[in-house]
Parts: C-alpha cells; sequence; structure tokens
C-alpha cells in the first residue's frame, strides 16, 4: 500500500504544472548562494582565529590557556544545547533532508532551525571538531527550499522539488561546483529522474555557483592543476586508479562504520552528558596544538597537499 501510493507521488510529481516553480527553483539558488557564501566566509574566518590564537607560543602562558580551553568547552555544551532544542540540526544534515523529501519529518520551526544549523556549524568547525561544510551547506540549500515553499504556499509536490533545488544549491555554493550538486541530488536525495527535477536542480545550483563566484569572489573549493604524467605506461596508470579506488572504497566503509559504532558507544556510557561533551572537547582543544592540519573540516589541509613536499605523519 505504501509503495503504491509512493509511485502514485512520483506520477504526480512528473506531470503536475510548474506554474512558477523554475522561476522559484531560481529564488532558491540565489539565497542559497549568498547564505552558503557567508558560511564558507564564517569558516575561514573561524579557522583564522583558531590557528591565531592557538598557536604553541600560547602554552608559555597558562592562564590564557585554561581560558580558551574553557571556550572550547563552553562552545560544546552550547552545540550540545540547541542541537538537543532543535534534532533536525543535528549531525551531517543530509540524513535530515532525506527524511524530509520522504516525509518522515518536518521543519516545525526553519527559520530558526536554519540560524541554528548557520551558528552551530561555525562554532563546531571553528573549535576544530572534525566536521565538513558538505553536510551542513546541503541541509542550509534544504531550509531555503522549504521556506520558500511555505511563504509561496506551495504543495507538497513542488516542496519536494523545492527542497532537492535548494540542497543542490547548498552543495553547488559549497564547493563552487553546480555539476556535482545536480549529480548529488540525484544520487543521494532521489531515486527517480525527470525533466522538471533537473531543470530545478539545475537552475539552482547554476544561481548558487553565479552568486558566490561572481558576488562574493569565491573560487572552487579543490582548485587543482595537475601534469599528466607521460613517462608512465598509460594501462599501469589505470590499474594504479582501480587499486587506488578499492583502498578508498574499503577505508570509507571502514570510516563510515567506525564512526556509527563510536556513536553508540558514546551514547552507551554511563556518565553526564556535559561530561562526556566536555571530554570530546579537551580533545580537539589538545589536538589543535598536537596536530592542528587535522582539525576541523580539512579543506585547506586537501587544498595544499599538492604544492607542499609533506608526508601523512610529518
Amino acid at each position: 500500500m505504501i509503495r503504491k501510493k509512493n509511485i502514485q507521488n512520483h506520477v504526480e510529481l512528473l506531470h503536475k504544472e510548474n506554474k512558477g516553480l523554475y522561476a522559484l527553483s531560481i529564488l532558491v539558488g540565489l539565497t542559497t548562494g549568498i547564505i552558503v557564501s557567508i558560511y564558507r566566509y564564517g569558516l575561514s574566518f573561524a579557522e583564522h582565529l583558531r590557528s591565531q590564537y592557538l598557536s604553541k607560543e600560547i602554552l608559555t602562558n597558562p592562564v590564557k590557556l585554561i581560558f580558551i580551553w574553557g571556550i572550547f568547552i563552553a562552545i560544546g555544551l552550547f552545540v550540545d544545547y540547541i542541537s538537543r532544542k532543535f534534532p533536525t540540526t543535528g549531525g551531517s544534515g543530509i540524513p535530515q533532508v532525506k527524511a524530509l523529501i520522504l516525509r518522515k519529518l518536518d521543519y516545525l520551526f526553519w527559520v530558526k532551525e536554519l540560524l541554528v544549523k548557520f551558528f552551530g556549524g561555525l562554532l563546531g568547525i571553528g573549535a576544530g571538531l572534525s566536521l565538513g561544510r558538505e553536510g551542513p551547506s546541503v541541509q542550509l540549500g534544504s531550509y531555503i527550499g522549504y521556506g520558500v515553499t511555505k511563504i509561496f504556499k506551495r504543495d507538497y509536490t513542488d516542496e519536494k522539488y523545492l527542497v532537492t533545488a535548494g540542497s543542490s544549491a547548498g552543495l553547488a555554493g559549497a564547493f563552487g561546483a553546480p555539476l556535482s550538486g545536480v549529480v548529488f541530488s540525484m544520487e543521494e536525495l532521489h531515486r527517480f529522474f525527470s525533466s522538471k527535477l533537473i531543470i530545478c536542480t539545475f537552475l539552482a545550483s547554476i544561481c548558487s555557483n553565479f552568486m558566490a563566484r561572481r558576488i562574493f569572489d569565491m573560487n572552487p573549493s579543490f582548485n587543482l592543476y595537475t601534469k599528466y604524467p607521460t613517462s608512465i605506461n598509460p594501462y599501469l596508470q589505470f590499474l594504479f586508479f582501480i587499486i587506488f579506488g578499492v583502498i578508498l572504497a574499503f577505508c570509507g566503509k571502514f570510516f563510515t562504520v567506525s564512526l556509527i559504532k563510536t556513536q553508540d558507544i558514546f551514547k552507551g556510557i554511563k556518565l553526564p552528558r556535559a561530561f562526556k561533551i566536555s571530554s570530546v572537547m579537551t580533545l580537539s582543544f589538545i589536538i589543535c596544538f598536537v596536530m592542528p592540519d587535522i582539525t576541523g573540516g580539512g579543506h585547506h589541509l586537501v587544498e595544499n597537499l599538492p604544492y607542499i613536499n609533506q608526508t601523512i605523519l610529518f
């Protein structure tokens, strides 16, 4: 019965008239591009502050060191509080977007939740937590798409298009890659393709990328220049690419399983939640001195690796 209803909803999505849907997708893309670009600026500023105030020279000043340690713990407790008060803002944000499209949850206070996700991400990444910009940016875009749906009083079928368009625009604005935003929404958020869905996501992603590049002067997140190695047999290179892909797939799966298992262990520890949060923030505080390159989202490390003569450990 549920499967039949889902199929019926998909048919309605394919045959419903546009009635300004494309114009709203453009609006969602432009708005998301502005918000995500500001978010990117905020992340860069937060990482700059962290590197400036957590230099090794501060180790010689115990009072200042303890003060900043207390700030880390306060940030952790505050982010934990707002994420529990607004549960849809917790985690990366992508599972919440998928649940929203499947009508398994709703953004009851979408403006407040957007602000919580925005500032919570800035504080978390600014404090060195291992968080990327992808998930938060995708969810920020979904909030915009959902908000446009409510403001212009569109129905559920248009909501799915606009939320998906906003998610695509979020990823496109975060990385300066509009095509990646479209492909992501098709592979991750939906299980069907239609010309209308592709047009909505393309319009939103292109507009978001336009705002990021033309208005905010943002470059692609990974602007890498490579030279093709002509001295190596191309067939041998293809073999290396295959082996490299297998290794990455294994590492990605291992990381995902370890992350989920760690979350289960963390929830099962019988200690006050405030103590557990303080422990996590203390660990992040220590890592900021020991291995500062792995703190935050890690984008600066990936961008710099092709240009520095450095191994993983040194």
